[in-house]
Parts: structure tokens; sequence; C-alpha cells
């Protein structure tokens, strides 16, 4: 009780600094509508479990899906910081503002679930209060988060509410345990859950093989690919991870285009089986189509043959790879792959590519790689099952 009255007494001592920093830091979200929001929402629930990232949340809401399989009975509401998260997903749930006074009044649950890396003390603090169980999983956590972790009062104190900690990987397992959490193990990366869902592909009709440009980064990504393109051997189809207006411009001065939105115009939903004709004729008519909109990866991965990975050639180190692996879709990475993990690169699921040239070998030719990848989707999914069943030991 002290410590959070602390926690609240310091936030509201620095919101003089702290606004300012905001509204500098997200004037571009906050003039789009999307910048981290906070809601006086009042949470009753079995399970709590929360999330920030579209990215985050999206896999979050599966642990939440097989969680429900697992416990039935019991009520699960997934919270999520970010706008673009919360328009993404509609399901989700706005974060209550994070002060432990406001929060030990509005939230009333028995497990608290922190998934990935968003994690607030206020939320552990008023949690805890009301005798909640408190886990982190898919945790992960960067060396200069650790030392925050470590060193702050408030954070030392907040930490030691957490009942247990499933590190991603080893590295993560190293990062908490130098932070100093009491409880923690090492567990998987649960993006890993993709692999326990039914991926069902789809053809649509054209020679051409379907290249898929997935979370780009920045103007180079763009035109590594568009100088990889051939439009009478490949069919191109571009997902840039947010500047859509940048991206747009890029394209238009490459080569023909349309936006997705464009084709979906008519649409009453994001299925693709309700565009694929308009698709098939953008794609023969040697378009590249622009993905200009949030929530449609799931759709577009049904109908690609193969898959660059943004965030490879800009230095982020790569982005989810799993997703595209799920569908059984070959994935192509620049030089910067770091976040992707060794074991796929080793066994040749994902193929380095340093050129556009190289990249547009290697499509073009397109070797057949669906019986490698679907035995590593096999030995994921049964590890990934026995993780689910350890951390839901741990759920009251």
């Amino acid at each position: 009780m002290i410590i959070g009255l602390l926690h609240d007494i310091i936030l509201v001592s620095l919101s003089p600094f702290i606004i300012p920093y905001t509204l500098v830091r997200y004037k571009d979200k906050i003039k789009k509508g999307t910048a981290p929001r906070f809601a006086l929402t009042h949470i009753v629930s079995d399970i709590i479990v929360h999330s920030s990232s579209i990215g985050e949340t999206k896999n979050a809401l599966l642990f939440s899906e097989h969680i429900r399989k697992i416990f039935p009975q019991k009520k699960i509401i997934n919270t999520v910081f970010t706008q673009t998260a919360m328009k993404t997903f509609p399901e989700t749930v706005s974060m209550t503002i994070p002060l432990f006074t406001v929060q030990s009044l509005l939230i009333n649950t028995k497990n608290l679930i922190f998934f990935e890396s968003d994690i607030w003390p206020s939320y552990i603090l008023s949690a805890k209060r009301n005798k909640s169980k408190i886990l982190l999983v898919s945790g992960k956590i960067s060396q200069k988060t650790a030392e925050y972790w470590k060193k702050i009062p408030i954070l030392t104190e907040a930490k030691k509410l957490i009942d247990h900690v499933f590190a991603k990987d080893e590295e993560n397992l190293a990062r908490f345990k130098y932070a100093g959490f009491p409880s923690v193990s090492l567990s998987i990366d649960l993006k890993n859950l993709i692999f326990l869902r039914d991926r069902k592909k789809m053809k649509i009709k054209t020679n051409k093989k379907i290249l898929l440009g997935l979370s780009t980064r920045g103007a180079d990504e763009i035109k590594f690919l568009l100088q990889s393109y051939v439009p009478n051997k490949i069919g191109l189809i571009i997902a840039p991870r947010h500047d859509f207006e940048e991206a747009e411009k890029i394209v238009s001065e490459y080569a023909e285009y349309i936006k997705l939105t464009e084709i979906m115009q008519k649409s009453q939903n994001k299925k693709i089986e309700t565009i694929k004709e308009q698709i098939e004729n953008s794609i023969n008519n040697n378009k590249i189509i622009l993905v200009d909109t949030y929530g449609i990866t799931e759709e577009i991965l049904k109908i690609s043959d193969l898959c660059f990975l943004g965030g490879t050639i800009s230095n982020i180190g790569g982005h989810n790879v799993l997703e595209p692996i799920s569908f059984g879709v070959p994935v192509f990475a620049g030089p910067n792959n770091w976040n992707i993990p060794k074991e796929i690169i080793n066994e040749g699921i994902v193929k380095e590519v340093k050129s556009p040239d190289e990249l547009k070998n290697y499509v073009v030719k397109s070797e057949n790689m669906e019986e490698k990848i679907y035995g590593f989707i096999k030995q994921k999914s049964s590890k990934v099952k026995g993780e689910l069943e350890k951390i839901a030991s741990y759920i009251v």
C-alpha cells in the first residue's frame, strides 16, 4: 500500500516533465489519433492478459484463446497500451490509468499476465494488493531496462511481487536474473503459438510467383523489393509496417500500383475470398499491390508463395518470421537478421539475400521447401503445447 502511494506521488510530481515529453514523442500519433490512451475502465475478470503493440497483442490474443480452452469457465480480458492495437483488435480493452490508487479501485482479477515486455509497476502493485497471481510470459527485457529494474527503488519493490517470469530464451533469462526478478525460468517464445493454428492456403489464377514484402521498414527496403521485381514473373505485394504514405510515394516512382484499400472498397470484410478476383486482375495487369491498412497480414499470406521479411535491410534485425512460416511460406531476409532464431536460418527455412538480384534469382527459381517447413511446424507445435500446460499450472 505504501509503495503504491509512493509510486503515485512520484508519478504525479513528475507529470510536468512527463506530459511535454509524451506530447513531443507521440506528436505524429496524436495527429493520427493513434497515440496511447488510458481509460477509467472498471475491469472484473478471472484473468487479465496485458500487451502493448499490434504484434504483441496479436500473439497475446492467441495465448488467451488457448488458455480459454484449458479454463473454459474462466473469464479472460485482454488489455492493451497502444491505440493502434485497440483499433486493430476491437475485442481488447484500453489499459486503466497507470496509478496505483486508480487501478486498485477499478481492477479486480485473480490473475494478471503480462505478455512479453509491457510491465507496469502500478498494475503489479494494485493487482497484488488484491491478492492476484502475477505472471510474465514469453518474457523479454533489454539490458537497459534490466538496469532500471535492478536499481530504481519502486521497480525493485514491484518486481518482488511477480510470482514467476517465463523468459522467452537464454539471453532474456540471463537479463531477468541480472535484474533480480525472484522467480524466473527458461520458456519459449510464445509467437510459436501460431503453429497451433490451422492454416489454409489459397491459390490465385496467375502464372507468377506471389512475393510478399512483409513489415517493410523505410525507403531502402521498399526500393530493395522494387529492384528485384520482374513484372512478367513476379506478383509483388508490399505491406509496410507503418508509414503508408512514404511507401506509396516510393512505389509510385517505380511502377504501376494499386492500394489494397481501393481493392477492398466494395468488400464488406477483410477476407481474401471477397477480393480474390480483384487481386488476380491487379497482379496479372502488372500492378504492385500496396497494403495500406492494418490487420490483413494473415489474409495476404494465404495467397503468398514467398515472403521477404522487413526489418532485415534496415537496422532493425527482422520482424516476426514465424507468421509466414506458419503458412508454409519460404522466407527471405536481408543481412540484418539477428532477431531471427539461428536454428531457422541454419535449417534453410529462411534464406539470407544480400542484393535485389539475389532475391530476384531465388524467387524466379523458387525451390520446393514444403516438406522442410512443415516438419519444423510439427516440431514447434509439440513444444508449445507443453509450455502452455506449464504456464496453466500457475494460474489460479
